[in-house]
């Protein structure tokens, strides 16, 4: 479970184990709970951290929420895992926010994975 303030960018959130720790991860499930409304849309990515600079190489979950289905304050929002669910050793795992106006607010997002394929 990660919490953070939404910014309008995209979050590296943690990366997957290297192959000496046991290697990739599967996501099985993802939800994401945010403090206030807001018509913000989220995504999920995966992809590489160098530099502090991160490249996305695949979508993990298309968006959710956005103007179609707005976030309600406190209610929890499901992803959808697409078929790019294996984020690979030393890849990371990441949440795009984007804004569709102001959204200054706080997101709890829960990440649900295997090890593995």
């Amino acid at each position: 479970r990660m919490r953070f303030a939404s910014s309008n960018a995209t979050r590296p959130l943690f990366p997957a184990p290297s192959d000496a720790n046991g290697g990739g991860i599967t996501i099985l499930a993802a939800n994401v709970v945010q403090s206030a409304s807001a018509d913000s849309y989220l995504t999920l990515s995966k992809g590489t951290l160098a530099s502090g600079a991160y490249t996305a190489n695949g979508t993990v979950a298309a968006a959710i929420a956005g103007t179609a289905s707005p976030f309600v304050a406190n209610e929890v929002k499901a992803f959808t895992i697409g078929a790019t669910k294996f984020v690979d050793a030393d890849e990371w795992l990441a949440l795009l926010e984007g804004n569709q106006g102001a959204a200054a607010t706080v997101a709890i997002v829960t990440i649900q994975y295997a090890m593995g394929r």
